[in-house]
């Protein structure tokens, strides 16, 4: 399915919440594909998972989203190697917002592995 979504990247879609974590929201589209909103591109209030009730909620704003709850995303990354779809909540119209949204996911990532790299050459 991964394979199929990639030109899709940058649409928008109806879809509903079929999991929740505590990095992340699990979205369903109708069509049976699925990926993963990660809790980090969700920059419009601080989110957290609560398990006790299973729903993410914002702590400033108190949005909360819960199981089965519809919602609109946008594609942002389908990765055919990882076999991983992701999204971002509501809809990106500007092709440069939709890659300030992906830069902004992937970030803690490739700092992380330069961060190590620069450590590992200073203790040489």
């Amino acid at each position: 399915m991964t394979e199929y979504m990639v030109p899709f990247v940058g649409e928008p879609f109806d879809a509903h919440i079929t999991g929740l974590t505590r990095f992340g929201i699990f979205v369903g589209l109708d069509n049976g594909v699925e990926g993963l909103v990660h809790i980090d591109s969700m920059d419009d209030d601080e989110y957290v998972y609560q398990e006790d009730t299973m729903t993410v909620k914002g702590l400033r704003g108190g949005k909360k989203y819960t199981m089965g709850m519809p919602v609109r995303v946008t594609l942002v990354k389908a990765d055919k190697e990882k076999r991983e779809l992701d999204f971002v909540m509501g809809e990106i119209r500007s092709p440069l917002n939709l890659e300030k949204r992906v830069r902004k996911g992937s970030r803690p990532k490739s700092s992380t592995k330069k961060k190590a790299k620069k450590g590992k050459g200073k203790k040489k």
